[in-house]
């Protein structure tokens, strides 16, 4: 084997390896933040539909984080103050125990619980390192 094949051999196993380290440390941030987001304490989920609806996933270099509920924008993002309007025959909630009905109804909107959020700063923190540790131990094996 002549110097430019074992150089030529070397990259690619250097190549292999680096990509092999990248997609193990994407894994690792995308598992991170996953759970990040489905066990976060910052907001309440009493039916369990937007933890269950929260998802990762890593395939090669590409990885995503998910929350596909229908509310789960107004959860991270917040509502301001608005007022909800009975398209029905009316609006029936309960107030301290008493079945109420109404036509109309002022919402005072909620607070931003911008859990996505912190769960990509965490995926981001977690994929730097796996990088750094990752890629330098593919390199040193090359």
């Amino acid at each position: 084997m002549s110097g430019g094949d074992k150089f030529r051999s070397a990259m690619a196993l250097l190549q292999g390896g680096l990509y092999n380290a990248a997609a193990q440390a994407l894994r690792a941030s995308v598992q991170a933040a996953e759970t990040s987001a489905t066990e976060t304490t910052l907001y309440n989920d009493r039916s369990g539909y937007l933890r269950a609806h929260t998802k990762g996933s890593a395939f090669g270099l590409e990885g995503k984080l998910v929350a596909d509920a229908p509310w789960a924008g107004f959860v991270e993002n917040g509502t301001v103050a608005h007022d909800i309007v009975a398209h029905g025959s009316a609006l029936s909630f309960v107030v301290n125990g008493e079945r109420r009905f109404a036509q109309r109804v002022h919402h005072p909107g909620t607070k931003a619980r911008p859990f996505m959020d912190v769960a990509r700063n965490l995926g981001e923190q977690t994929l730097d390192y796996g990088l750094e540790l990752m890629v330098t131990e593919a390199i040193e094996r090359a």
